[in-house]
């Protein structure tokens, strides 16, 4: 039912049995939620929150990589690169975030007119990226 809910959402404009299937499984998701076990509630109330087509991959990766390690027939191999992988560019995230950190206001000014807009907004942002990783630090 979940793959049947993920499937439907790629539909495109003029697809009504893709609708209709998402309006189907949608509301069989919400009534077995209350019946299942509490991690596989917790898969149905994320996938009706968030599709995967609709989300950012890698916060979905972290999302599913906990939910897959409870599965009872994980493959604890693959498990484990897919760990090893979302923490590998973490840490690249990691230290560019140090790189942009170091950078300055003043030096906007020896860069093109078209650069300066897209420097400013990421210098802007920094502080909101900064609190992400000290909650995720947090959290792990």
């Amino acid at each position: 039912m979940l793959n049947l809910g993920e499937a439907a959402h790629f539909a495109i404009h003029g697809e009504d049995i893709l609708d209709e299937a998402l309006a189907f499984t949608a509301t069989q998701l919400k009534s077995m939620a209350s019946r299942v076990s509490t991690h596989l509630a917790e898969e149905i109330n994320h996938t009706l929150k968030f599709s995967i087509r609709k989300s950012v991959p890698r916060l979905e990766a972290r999302f599913f990589m906990s939910t897959y390690a409870r599965d009872d027939s994980h493959n604890k191999t693959l498990l484990k690169f897919a760990k090893l992988d979302y923490n590998i560019l973490q840490l690249r995230h990691r230290k560019q975030l140090s790189d942009i950190l170091k950078w300055d206001i003043g030096a906007i000014d020896m860069l093109p007119d078209y650069m300066k807009f897209i420097y400013k907004t990421l210098l802007d942002f920094l502080p909101e990226m900064e609190e992400v990783r000290s909650k995720e630090e947090q959290t792990a």
